[in-house]
């Protein structure tokens, strides 16, 4: 496997997926924190809020995750980070305007499957690029 990107190119991409990453954790942890004044506003209860911001969540995260992966180990990494992002933003932008539980859940939703491309994109960029014979000789 041929590296595809010159190491400036490469490394620059590395900073902005890690930008991604940090931005990721902190949605999945925030809505957490926010968990209490989410649940009084929308009127829900401790269990509606928990599945939503917890099992509901990880489940779409986790299992898409696994789709989306197999996409970006393809190649097609630009492609997964492009458009995850695209409906990681939109949807987190409409998680902002809702007024039921049902459009909250929703948003999660379109949230997760957006972050679940993240990772498994940002992994095969990195494994397409930077080479074990390149790498440290712990690596080889």
């Amino acid at each position: 496997m041929e590296q595809n990107h010159p190491p400036l190119r490469a490394w620059t991409a590395v900073v902005l997926l890690a930008i991604v990453g940090v931005l990721n954790y902190a949605d999945r942890f925030l809505p957490a924190v926010l968990a209490e004044p989410i649940r009084v506003e929308l009127e829900l209860s401790d269990t509606a809020i928990g599945v939503i911001n917890g099992f509901g969540f990880l489940l779409v995260y986790a299992v898409l995750g696994l789709f989306i992966a197999r996409i970006a180990d393809r190649g097609a990494f630009g492609l997964v980070v492009s458009a995850c992002l695209t409906l990681w933003g939109a949807m987190t932008m409409l998680g902002g305007a809702v007024v039921s539980g049902l459009a909250l859940a929703l948003t999660r939703v379109g949230v997760a499957i957006g972050e679940a491309g993240s990772t498994p994109a940002a992994h095969a960029y990195v494994a397409r690029n930077f080479l074990p014979e390149r790498g440290p000789r712990r690596w080889r």
